[in-house]
């Protein structure tokens, strides 16, 4: 997808440009501009224009160029930084028992390093 067919699906999205985006349901960390090798070789899809339902016709491995990343960062990846960052659950007991899960996690990580 290129960044002008993106901009133009955020803001038929959300046109006001208020909404919190994710990929996945996880948050965006960094947008930037990469060399095509930066991180692996990235991946193009092949789409068919005229088809306007499920398009993707082939893929491809650029070998030149540039592109825009997107990197996402998780709350669990997160804590893997900074085990005691706070997290809001919102009253929600079993996720913040997920949470608490993955900061013993992190914790036994950052003891053993």
């Amino acid at each position: 997808m290129k960044t002008k067919e993106l901009i133009a699906e955020l803001q038929e999205a959300d046109p006001s440009g208020d909404m919190d985006v994710t990929v996945g349901k996880t948050d965006i960390f960094f947008v930037g501009t990469r060399p095509y090798y930066w991180d692996g070789r990235y991946q193009r899809l092949i789409r068919d224009a005229s088809n306007e339902y499920y398009n993707i016709i082939g893929e491809e491995f650029p070998n030149d160029g540039s592109h825009v990343s997107i990197r996402t960062l998780s709350i669990e990846d997160a804590l893997l930084d900074d085990p005691e960052m706070p997290v809001e659950c919102f009253g929600d007991v079993g996720l913040e028992a997920e949470v608490e899960k993955w900061r013993e996690e992190m914790r036994r990580i950052h003891e053993s390093i």
